[in-house]
């Protein structure tokens, strides 16, 4: 069984319409700009122009690896977004990250100039950033020896040149690499690493078979448009600003949710699901729905 499938198996199996159903009517009604059907480019677009695919590739993996939780609830249940000199959220992480990552072709200024399985050189670094300790330890996985990294780079770049295909197979290889990193039930930065890998190598949406990658903004944002709908125990946890337990039977039903309903509308509008998940991603801002708060190291 391939890895995009057994992400649906998990998806069919954890999905409790009594808990977030899907509204297959807003599926139907959906209108998608042409702009849906296009990826984005990536934040490693310098580095590949300046030392190669490769190199573009580890930074990706790297970025991604601490691509979670932007966010820190407060007393009432609104919550303070992570900024870094004025840039918000996971563009302002990766403003941060770029600025570590620095001139080099390699993370070699990463391993030199940040100790970062310190939690202290985390918040020097990242000012701020939630969830330092979970940040550290995860560094200190992908920083691992000499050239690990690299070398899962050089392994991945080389499977694509020779591929014409971006698949959650791959997603799975980067979370065997890397468990502390990468692993999760719906692969979320993993295939989210692979999508931003396959723009640089400037691959069409049908090249990705991949699923949605299943967050917290994906969920509001489908929420927004009326095709998920929370039941008064769901929506009473995300509209009041209440925890939902890392991987509880809510938190599976949210997630479930998306990457099914984001496979119909797949279906029925003829888009590919990263282009469809980059599209959804983007409108973020344009729905003022909460998202639910989990604290988790996988989105």
């Amino acid at each position: 069984m391939n890895a995009k499938q057994q992400i649906l198996n998990h998806a069919e199996f954890d999905y409790s319409p009594h808990l977030v159903g899907i509204n297959n009517d807003a599926i139907n009604s959906l209108k998608l700009p042409k702009i849906a059907f296009e990826l984005p480019k990536t934040p490693a677009n310098h580095i590949e122009q300046d030392f190669g695919i490769a190199s573009a590739v580890a930074f990706l993996i790297a970025l991604n690896s601490i691509n979670f939780v932007f966010w820190t609830r407060k007393e009432d249940g609104t919550v303070d977004r992570y900024k870094y000199k004025d840039v918000v959220g996971a563009h302002g992480m990766t403003k941060a990250f770029t600025e570590i990552w620095g001139d080099f072709g390699s993370a070699v200024r990463l391993r030199g100039m940040c100790h970062v399985d310190q939690v202290d050189e985390i918040d020097a670094y990242f000012p701020g950033i939630p969830m330092q300790a979970e940040r550290a330890e995860i560094f200190a996985e992908i920083l691992a020896g000499e050239d690990r990294l690299e070398e899962t780079a050089h392994i991945l770049t080389t499977h694509f040149i020779g591929s014409p295909l971006f698949t959650s197979d791959d997603a799975q290889f980067l979370a065997d690499a890397f468990p502390k990193a990468y692993s999760d039930r719906y692969l979320k930065k993993a295939q989210l690493t692979i999508m931003e890998i396959a723009s640089l190598f400037n691959a069409n949406p049908e090249q990705l078979h991949l699923t949605v990658a299943a967050d917290y903004q994906i969920p509001k944002v489908l929420r927004g448009y009326n095709i998920l709908n929370y039941s008064p125990i769901i929506s009473g946890s995300v509209d009041n600003g209440l925890y939902i337990s890392a991987n509880s039977i809510q938190e599976k039903a949210i997630r479930a949710a998306t990457v099914l309903a984001c496979e119909e509308i797949s279906r029925v509008h003829n888009i590919s699901t990263p282009a469809l998940d980059w599209w959804l991603w983007s409108q973020r801002n344009e729905h003022s729905g909460r998202i639910h708060l989990t604290l988790t190291t996988n989105y």
